[in-house]
């Protein structure tokens, strides 16, 4: 039921002008608000009961003292409200900061329903709740620095003021709030704290707005929870951060517009505003939170990790923060102990404990919408920086949203623990996949720039865990970055996933992200007070993504000049994506995605041989990704491959991708005159697989290089592809055209296998032709594969190098279309030392070659060392006659050769 105010008056003060009026009238105003407040009372006496009367106090000037502070109006029997407001010149409430002993406290006012209902253009200063004694948040005490707000059930549960509340909310409009405080140790709320109305709401309808908050400023409070505010739905006397039973309350909202917090602080949660247990929501639209502070306690005797400074803009828990169109900028997030401090701009924990909205299955954390959350510094001591810009716990929304410059750091290179989240951490959302939508992560045309994590850490931009499905659409990465530490790694430059994530990641950029190690750091040795230069963190893995037993869906996206760096480890890995260990969960997906130009590089530090590249543009272990229809351009890898994919059970999967003018160098202008050059080179410019599993279809290799100095006593391997040890490959309609090993071999492939605890491997004479086609036994099956090298001249001599280089196993050629200058070296066990020490002291695999199809022009050439051969040529037609093999040249040292049809040598033979 609306209802229409019965008794409208307005009253006047000028708290300049000294004066005994008590009519309160503009020609003759009172001197202080309670007289005023005094002549209500008296003229309320006269009134019939039950009317409702709304009533509008002007005031002008400075208000000071005990008439003009502590104050509070209550008449609910005629549902009383009142408006607070500017005069014709500046109104302002100065409590003068009384601690004076006989003093418990000095609030400007406690705003209710049956009360103080609006605040306008006024302004309140310097008041605070400072007393011990009076420990009751209800009834003055150590909560609301400036004003207490009691929205909840303090009257009765008539449903008639409760449409008082539901038309006109407790309104503050065009205010100043400065230099407002409570007890740090234990009061919430600097400047305003507001309370109640979950159980008196419930009873009604949902949905009910308690606060609107416009176009004021707050600045210099300071409290323990919200240093400028604090709200919550729960009554003070039940007060409580735990979560209470969900079909007992409604759903209360807060709004907040056009409003600015600008250095305020919280010892704990919230430096600029602290919401818990408002079910209903609380809306930010248009504001500004800078350059407040969540500070942190200095002591935390229970051990309690929520003593570090959390949300130093806004901090919320079991309350959905709905920020659009606002700002929140250079906002920080401190501890002074070993626990982590968390969200140095937005603090969001929403999670399924918490009180359900039952229109959904779990409520959204935060949804943000055209907003920037920028420059925000979360910083630890001796434990880890979580969120330099938002840190949340539960599902979320962020669209059309600007992410830049926000840190993650901490104050020691020695941590065990991590930094994460430069500009977003996410803890959990909650839901798994199989949930529906709810409980996600949505991330959408949302710009992550420059943002950081240092030193050790994941995630330059955004870092998630645990079970989170997020989603991240049209949106652009660039110029993050996470540095390593001593103790941890540095692992995406961008985005990290860990331990069971979900990501889709669709049509978005990540440009000139890098994961890189510390670099000239100092520290003080044990036992000896004198500074010793130290080593290089760790390595980078991942320039733009890093994912560790997560499972990532990537499409139609572009990764180009991220870049990771080598310290003092066994070296970078990955220049844009890093797969480590999927764990059982899905396998990685990448459709329609470029990579161009990213780069794996070795370390810079001279006197460090063993830290090369790995991967410049991805590399996998212990995991099987697919690729389909990527395209692999102008990546780098010192040493090691432009994609590198390492650890047991890896099959990495390739079908329809292009790989152009990538490449595993062995030249790092940085060693020239280190004796370590000479031990640089590169293998697998396109691909290099350790101990995998490879599978290659309807791919091409184009002008692809592994390289070394001209000096190096290793050669480069494999141009294109390179097989180490445990590895196998099949390709299947692909094709490689004039891919090179400079100062090397293999200049489209070279694959290598060994045996592993002295066991035996079946020779030729062991199997025959049926058993040999039998795909599970091959190092490497090609079928109807194109091979057209690249033709070199010397002295106007055409010079001929290894294009397939095989070291030990059984390799496999159907339907192959073989160009001019294709050359095929095999060798088996005791061949090492023929090649003038490209391997280690390896025990080599039986080498056996069958190549199956016609060879009718004599472009092949075939070296063997203690390996079998076997050509079995295919007739063109069934009626048709078989041709013999043709080969250009053939040549064996303690090898054998087989073929039914018979072979034709055009040139040497031995």
């Amino acid at each position: 039921m609306l209802v229409s105010f019965a008794v409208a008056n307005e009253y006047y003060i000028d708290c300049e002008q000294p004066s005994v009026s008590t009519s309160c009238t503009a020609s003759e105003p009172c001197s202080t608000i309670s007289v005023a407040l005094n002549a209500l009372s008296e003229a309320s006496v006269t009134e019939p009961a039950n009317t409702p009367s709304t009533h509008t106090f002007s005031a002008r000037g400075t208000c000071t003292g005990p008439l003009n502070t502590n104050l509070h109006h209550l008449d609910p029997l005629n549902s009383t409200t009142i408006t607070l407001k500017r005069w014709d010149a500046n109104f302002t409430i100065d409590c003068q900061d009384d601690s004076s002993p006989n003093s418990n406290f000095t609030r400007a006012l406690i705003m209710t329903k049956h009360g103080f209902t609006r605040l306008e253009s006024l302004s309140i200063q310097n008041c605070g709740t400072k007393s011990f004694t009076n420990t009751d948040p209800r009834s003055e005490g150590f909560n609301g620095g400036a004003i207490l707000i009691e929205g909840g059930n303090i009257t009765g549960t008539d449903s008639f003021h409760f449409v008082d509340v539901q038309v006109q909310p407790l309104s503050i409009h065009n205010c100043t709030f400065l230099s407002n405080s409570v007890d740090p140790d234990v009061g919430h709320g600097g400047a305003i704290s507001i309370y109640g109305g979950n159980i008196d709401a419930a009873q009604h309808l949902n949905y009910v707005q308690r606060l609107n908050l416009t176009t004021s400023y707050f600045s210099k409070n300071s409290a323990l929870l919200g240093g400028a505010l604090f709200a919550t739905g729960l009554e003070p006397s039940s007060f409580t951060l735990n979560p209470i039973d969900a079909d007992t309350f409604s759903l209360l909202r807060d709004s907040i517009s056009h409003t600015t917090f600008y250095n305020n602080n919280a010892y704990q949660m919230g430096g600029a505003a602290s919401h818990q247990h408002v079910y209903g929501g609380t809306l930010y639209d248009n504001c500004e939170i800078i350059n407040n502070v969540a500070k942190g306690l200095k002591l935390c005797p229970q051990g309690d990790e929520t003593c570090a400074g959390t949300g130093g803009g806004i901090g919320a828990v079991y309350t959905t923060l709905e920020i659009s169109n606002s700002r929140v900028h250079e906002n920080q997030a401190q501890t002074s102990t070993e626990f982590s401090p968390r969200g140095a701009g937005i603090y969001a924990f929403y999670d399924t404990h918490g009180t359900l909205d039952p229109e959904k299955i779990t409520p959204d954390a935060l949804f943000m919408l055209m907003s920037e959350v920028s420059n925000n510094t979360c910083t630890s001591n001796d434990g880890a920086a979580e969120g330099g810009g938002i840190w949340l716990n539960g599902g979320g929304q962020v669209l059309d949203t600007l992410i830049e410059g926000n840190k993650a750091l901490s104050n020691t290179v020695h941590s065990l623990e991590y930094n994460a989240g430069g500009g977003i951490y996410v803890q959990r959302s909650g839901m798994l996949a199989e949930d529906g939508e709810d409980g996600f992560i949505v991330v959408r045309n949302v710009t992550f720039n420059e943002n950081q994590v240092s030193p050790g850490g994941y995630g330059g931009a955004l870092f998630a865990k645990g079970s989170t499905v997020i989603d991240i659409d049209e949106s652009t990465f660039n110029g993050n970055t996470v540095t390593s530490s001593q103790r941890i790694k540095a692992a995406g430059g961008a985005v990290a996933f860990t331990s069971g994530v979900v990501a889709t990641v669709t049509l978005s950029t990540f440009t000139g992200n890098s994961a890189k190690p510390l670099r000239g750091h100092s520290y003080i040795v044990e036992g000896d007070s004198s500074y010793m230069p130290e080593p290089d963190g760790l390595s980078g893995e991942g320039g733009a993504i890093f994912a560790e037993a997560s499972t990532l869906y990537v499409a139609s996206t572009t990764f180009q000049m991220n870049k990771c760096s080598s310290g003092y480890d066994s070296g970078a890995s990955g220049g844009a994506i890093s797969i480590v260990a999927n764990n059982g969960f899905k396998e990685s997906e990448f459709d329609t995605v470029r990579f161009l130009y990213n780069e794996a590089i070795s370390s810079d530090d001279t006197t460090v041989d063993k830290a090369s590249g790995m991967g410049g543009a991805v590399h996998v272990m212990s995991a099987s990704p697919i690729f389909i229809s990527c395209e692999f351009k102008g990546n780098i890898a010192k040493s090691g491959g432009s994609k590198n994919s390492i650890g047991g059970a890896v099959g990495p999967k390739f079908v329809m991708c292009n790989f152009e003018n990538n490449e595993a160098a062995g030249d790092q202008e940085d060693f020239q005159s280190s004796g370590i050059s000479i031990m640089q080179s590169g293998r697998g410019g396109a691909i290099a697989a350790v101990a995998s599993v490879m599978w290659v279809a309807n791919s091409t290799f184009t002008n692809n290089r592994a390289t070394a100095r001209d000096n190096s006593l290793v050669p480069s391997l494999g141009g294109a592809i390179y097989l180490d040890y445990d590895s196998k490959g099949k390709f299947i309609g692909s094709a490689f055209t004039k891919n090179q090993a400079s100062n090397g071999a293999g200049s489209e492939i070279c694959a290598i296998a060994v045996v592993r605890n002295d066991e035996e491997e079946p020779t030729i004479e062991d199997l025959d032709v049926d058993v040999l086609k039998n795909e599970a036994n091959s190092s490497l099956v090609f079928h109807n594969t194109t091979f057209e090298p690249l033709l070199l001249t010397r002295d106007r001599r055409l010079v001929v190098t290894p294009t397939v280089l095989i070291f030990g196993g059984t390799v496999k050629f159907m339907d192959g279309k073989f160009g001019k200058g294709m050359k095929i070296i095999i060798a088996g066990p005791g061949s090492l030392d023929l090649f003038g020490g490209y391997l280690e002291n390896v025990a080599l695999a039986d080498a056996n070659l069958l190549i199956e199809g016609p060879l009718e022009q004599a472009y092949l050439d075939v070296l063997a060392w203690n390996a079998d051969l076997s050509f079995e040529p295919k007739a063109k037609c069934t009626l048709c006659a078989v041709s013999p093999a043709h080969l250009n040249s053939l040549k064996m040292v303690n090898a054998s050769v087989s073929s039914s049809a018979g072979i034709v040598v055009e040139g040497d033979a031995w």
